[in-house]
C-alpha cells in the first residue's frame, strides 16, 4: 500500500468514523511509507481542492505529518511519550540532530525536499516543545523552542510577511506560535524571578531550577490548578540579567553565565571574589 492510500484511510477514519486512534496509526504508517520508498515531494492531489485551506501543504508527507502532530497537541487524545512512544520516537526522529537513516537519502537531495524536511523538523520541534511543557519540562520546551527558530531564520521564506500558499503559510504559521510560546516562558521566568527579588530569595536564575513562587496551571477542559513552584526555563545573564534558552558559562568556574564577552568582563570585578576554579 502506498503512502497516498495509508494518508487517505486515515482521513476517512478521522472524518467519517470519527475514530481518531486508527487515524493517528494510519498517519504514521503513511508518514514511514513515504520515507523509507517514495518520493517526499508526491502531492496529495494534482491541483489544491477548495477544502484546502493556505496553510494546508500539497505534499502528502507533510499533510500527513501536519496531522499526526496535530494528534499529539490535542489535549483530548493524551498522546504523549509514555502513551504512544512508538510515535514519539518517529515525531523525535525529525530532530535536526536525529539519526534517521530516511533523511539522510537521495530522496531529500534535492532542495525542495531539502526544504520541505526543514520545514518538517521545525513542525516537530514545536511538538516536542508543547510536549514537554505539558510535562513541566519548561528548560525543555524552551530549547526545542529555540532550535526550531534557529532553523527558520535559516530560511526567508518561512519569516516573510506574504509566505506562499501552504507548505510556507503551514509552517509560518508555526514559527509564529513558536515565538510566541518562547516570549511566554522568558516573560514567566522574569516574573518569577522579581517575586523572589522582592520576597528577598535568590533562585531561578539558572535552567531547569526549581522556583518556588505560585503559579496556576491551565488543564485541559479549563479546569484550573495551583502549584506553589515551577522550574526556570531559561538563563538570566549574572550581568545585565537578559534571558536566554543556554548562556556562556564562565570558563574558570563553570557556574555563572553571561550573554557575551561584554557583560562577562564588566562583571569580573565583583564576580571575581566568588569564582573558584572548577574542579
Amino acid at each position: 500500500m502506498s503512502g497516498l492510500e495509508f494518508l487517505s484511510k486515515a482521513q476517512v477514519a478521522l472524518v467519517v468514523e470519527n475514530d481518531r486512534k486508527k487515524a493517528f496509526d494510519l498517519y504514521q504508517k503513511a508518514i514511514k511509507r513515504i520515507m523509507e520508498r517514495e518520493n517526499p515531494l508526491t502531492l496529495v492531489s494534482a491541483q489544491r481542492t477548495p477544502s484546502m485551506t493556505d496553510d494546508v501543504p500539497s505534499e502528502a508527507l507533510a499533510f500527513a505529518f501536519l496531522s499526526f502532530s496535530a494528534s499529539f497537541r490535542d489535549p483530548t487524545t493524551n498522546f504523549t511519550e509514555a502513551t504512544v512512544p512508538e510515535a514519539f520516537k518517529l515525531l523525535s526522529s525529525f530532530r535536526p540532530n536525529s539519526q534517521n537513516k530516511d533523511l539522510k537519502g537521495p530522496r531529500f537531495a534535492s532542495p525542495r525536499a531539502q526544504f520541505l524536511l526543514k520545514c518538517l523538523q521545525i513542525s516537530a520541534l514545536l511538538t516536542l516543545g508543547l510536549l514537554a511543557w505539558d510535562a513541566k519540562d519548561r528548560a525543555k520546551a524552551a530549547k526545542r523552542y529555540k532550535e526550531a527558530l534557529e532553523l527558520a531564520a535559516s530560511e526567508p521564506r518561512l519569516t516573510t510577511r506574504t509566505p506562499a500558499v501552504g507548505l510556507e503559510t503551514w509552517i509560518a504559521h508555526e514559527v509564529r506560535e513558536i515565538r510566541d510560546n518562547l516570549e511566554i516562558l522568558v516573560r514567566n521566568d522574569e516574573e518569577n524571578a522579581e517575586v523572589l527579588r522582592r520576597m528577598g530569595v535568590q533562585g531561578g536564575n539558572t535552567r531547569k531550577e526549581e522556583v518556588r513562587v505560585p503559579n496556576v496551571r491551565v488543564e485541559a477542559g479549563g479546569a484550573v490548578r495551583q502549584e506553589w513552584s515551577t522550574v526556570s526555563a531559561t538563563d538570566a545573564c549574572g550581568r545585565c540579567g537578559v534571558r536566554d534558552v543556554k548562556l556562556e558559562k564562565c570558563a574558570r568556574c563553570k557556574k555563572m553565565k553571561y550573554c557575551g564577552k561584554k557583560c562577562q568582563t564588566e562583571d569580573w570585578k565583583s564576580h571575581k571574589a566568588n569564582c573558584i576554579p572548577a574542579a
